[in-house]
């Protein structure tokens, strides 16, 4: 059975940037029009995907969203 993975709204996005909690926000997009999250990480998603492993440079207990 796949897991199902949580979705947020870009209201509750701007309630955790607001907050006092970090979060990581990593840019999985093939097709950049320019338009970006301040702060977020650009990431290939096919090189993700290709690799064996994938880890993000961030504390466990960070929230990471990707979009």
């Amino acid at each position: 059975m796949k897991e199902k993975i949580p979705r947020i709204t870009v209201q509750e996005l701007r309630k955790m940037l607001d907050g006092k909690e970090p979060v990581i926000i990593v840019d999985v997009r093939r097709q950049r029009d320019g338009n970006r999250i301040p702060g977020a990480v650009l990431h290939d998603p096919d090189a993700i995907l290709e690799a064996d492993k994938f880890e993000l440079p961030v504390p466990k207990e960070s929230p990471v969203v990707t979009y």
